[in-house]
């Protein structure tokens, strides 16, 4: 249950900041912004 818990937070927070980047950029594509900070909150938890 944590798990699952800790997955919607990392995609709440990829989302977030690629709509932050989008409303910034209005170039940029949404689906590849989301991917790349779902990548980058992935990574960090590793490297926790």
């Amino acid at each position: 249950m944590a798990r699952e818990i800790e997955d919607a937070s990392d995609k709440i927070k990829a989302g977030a900041k690629a709509t932050a980047n989008k409303a910034s950029d209005s170039d940029r594509d949404m689906g590849r912004e989301y991917d790349k900070e779902k990548y980058k909150e992935k990574f960090k938890e590793k490297m926790d």
